[in-house]
């Protein structure tokens, strides 16, 4: 498997992987909806570098960086830090077919490299509390749980943060 940045030549293996991702939901609350101001800068530089990883020609799994503050804004905010120098890692998904392979520290730790190289000081991430995977695999990254956050009034995320 290969790791590598997405570009926007990879979209329709992203909407696909996606579509896995929300058709195989164990808890629909795992699953932040995607607004559509979001998906529209899935591909653009100064707001979201995609990272995914490729069994061959198939995307298996894809997280992303978020450089914009429509990302992250409430989660920073609720925590405290600043909003300067912030970024998140956010929309980590891998197929599941591929899970127990630490895919999503793996794209993670090269998301971690890429906010250093970008010159972000810090970064949040958010994860139900009940996905047991995904919590783990922030604080395998180095995160700590720094609070917990109700989001769009629906969706309950505990709230992780590295200072890099």
């Amino acid at each position: 498997m290969v790791i590598k940045r997405l570009t926007s030549a990879d979209q329709s293996k992203l909407d696909h992987l996606i579509q896995i991702i929300e058709d195989s939901l164990l808890d629909a609350d795992w699953w932040l909806p995607i607004q559509e101001t979001a998906r529209v800068h899935f591909f653009d530089s100064s707001w979201t570098i995609f990272y995914g990883t490729f069994d061959g020609e198939e995307l298996v799994g894809a997280s992303a960086l978020f450089l914009n503050q429509f990302e992250f804004k409430e989660a920073a905010l609720h925590i405290g830090v600043p909003l300067d120098g912030t970024a998140e890692i956010g929309r980590c998904m891998v197929n599941p077919k591929c899970r127990g392979n630490n895919l999503m520290l793996k794209m993670n730790k090269v998301l971690v490299d890429v906010a250093k190289e970008n010159g972000v000081k810090r970064i949040v991430a958010t994860a139900h509390p009940s996905n047991e995977s995904s919590c783990h695999s922030l604080v395998s990254l180095g995160m700590r749980k720094n609070g917990e956050i109700t989001k769009y009034n629906t969706f309950k995320r505990n709230i992780y943060l590295i200072e890099l």
